[in-house]
């Protein structure tokens, strides 16, 4: 038995669906994004309607999604080292504040430690 919240009208469907890899997807220059058409390639080679970009669209569209990429890539580390960054500080914070007192009282007592004895010489 279906579940009536996952029932959708086809045109509803239709408006939102992803062309899936056995759908041929044109994409003409004249045309602001790529149509999806639902006959078959054949039928497509039959009336002469396939269209493939030429050379220099295509590696526009390279050159694009590359530079998109790294620079996406480029965020995403340079957020991460940060957050890393942060990380790293407050754990350095965090055992100098720690240790500084006792480093701070070794010093003291050892630096007492050293005038009385060198005050119990000079008598």
């Amino acid at each position: 038995m279906p579940n009536s919240k996952y029932k959708r009208s086809k045109k509803s469907k239709s408006v939102n669906r992803i062309p899936t890899l056995n759908e041929v997807v044109l994409i003409r220059p004249e045309t602001p994004g790529p149509r999806v058409l639902r006959e078959e390639p054949e039928e497509l080679m039959e009336e002469n309607e396939a269209y493939w970009p030429d050379e220099q669209v295509l590696a526009e569209l390279r050159s694009n999604l590359t530079t998109q990429t790294i620079d996406l890539a480029s965020q995403l580390l340079h957020g991460a080292v940060r957050e890393m960054e942060a990380a790293l500080l407050e754990q350095v914070l965090d055992r100098l504040r720690q240790q500084l007192p006792t480093l701070i009282d070794d010093v003291l007592n050892e630096q007492l430690a050293l005038t009385e004895d060198s005050s119990d010489e000079s008598y």
